[in-house]
């Protein structure tokens, strides 16, 4: 009877002992492939736009010691090295959050392999936009900015600035430019930094005289604010800030 217990006790210890090697494997592989995760975490907040602004030391360091330490199984200093890249990649991503409240405008796109983070596609505006002032400026500013399809199938669309309730004219593209900072007085009258992407130039058609003309020529921007599309037109009355439209 002794001689059974004792061989039921060894079956139990070694049967735990494989239980308990079995758990530590997959505990292992489970570490493994969050780092392999956390690591991709790192590289994405690393292409941010904002990311260039900050110190990548301390990242780098901790995203290379975790690369190596799966490419080499280093499997006892798992558990550390994922703590320590966490705890990187969360100070970079509050980091960017903060520079994202800064601005004016909403980051409309963290793709790491795409250079306009900014970026309002032609393809989210209306077929014919429609835009009025945010907020009531003086009569120096347009009232309304309408566009309108071309006339004849070899014609090009239109685009007219109403001041004083009559417009010119104006072909207009719509372009992507490198990342450029503008001043934006906002609804409260506080002057922000916006970054834009998206650019509308607009060029008046021939046989037209307006006082208005070069004022209107001048490059605009589309932004995307609290969800919402918004042009930004410079100022009217000779200062550096832009002014935002909305769609009307």
């Amino acid at each position: 009877m002794k001689q059974k217990l004792t061989i039921v006790a060894l079956c139990v210890v070694l049967i735990s002992v494989l239980c308990g090697c079995e758990s530590n494997e997959d505990s292992i592989q489970n570490t493994y492939a969050e780092i392999k995760k956390t690591i991709s975490i790192t590289e994405s907040l690393e292409n941010d736009y904002f990311a260039q602004y900050y110190n990548l030391n301390n990242l780098t360091v901790a995203k290379n010691a975790a690369q190596d330490a799966i490419n080499n199984s280093k499997e006892e200093s798992y558990g550390e090295i994922l703590k320590n890249l966490k705890n990187e990649n969360e100070k970079l991503s509050d980091y960017i959050d903060k520079e994202r409240k800064k601005i004016y405008n909403e980051q409309t796109s963290t793709d790491a392999t795409y250079e306009f983070p900014f970026e309002v596609s032609e393809s989210s505006l209306t077929q014919n936009w429609s835009f009025k002032p945010e907020v009531k400026q003086s009569s120096s500013y347009p009232t309304w900015i309408v566009t309108s399809e071309a006339d004849t199938t070899d014609g090009t669309p239109i685009i007219c600035f109403f001041i004083d309730d009559s417009s010119p004219e104006f072909s207009y593209a719509i372009s992507q430019i490198q990342t450029k900072e503008i001043q934006v007085m906002n609804t409260d009258g506080q002057i922000k930094s916006a970054l834009v992407n998206t650019e509308l130039k607009c060029t008046v058609k021939d046989g037209y005289q307006d006082r208005n003309i070069p004022l209107n020529e001048r490059p605009a921007y589309f932004v995307v604010c609290n969800g919402q599309i918004k042009l930004l037109l410079q100022s009217y009355e000779g200062d550096d800030y832009y002014v935002p439209y909305i769609q009307a």
